[in-house]
């Protein structure tokens, strides 16, 4: 049960945290956000790129919330089947952000 609140608790901060990006408010900067050489060269590029990932975020966080509070009770109930869970979601959202911003259509 400790850990369902847990990871409840870091889907909100990590969705929150996500909410600046997707709404494209981080300008260009060395601490917060994806820093790869072609986001840092174009602002356009950082703000296209930060904003899909920001969403991609936002979702998978929200559902993989909602599918722990739908399964916490039979095949979420372990520890490590929740962290699988995190791991799976949050390690899609930051590939497809990956993805998009090597192959994605930005000009």
């Amino acid at each position: 049960m400790l850990s369902v609140v847990f990871f409840l608790i870091v889907y909100a901060v990590l969705g929150l945290a996500a909410l600046p990006l997707a709404m494209r408010m981080v300008p260009p900067n060395n601490y917060f956000g994806l820093r790869t050489p072609r986001t840092m060269d174009s602002a356009s590029h950082w703000y296209l790129v930060h904003a899909v990932g920001g969403q991609l975020l936002i979702v998978c966080c929200g559902l993989a919330a909602i599918l722990l509070m739908m399964y916490q009770g039979t095949w979420l109930k372990s520890f490590w089947a929740q962290l699988f869970l995190f791991l799976f979601f949050i390690g899609g959202a930051v590939a497809g952000t990956l993805y998009f911003e090597k192959k994605g259509k930005w000009r």
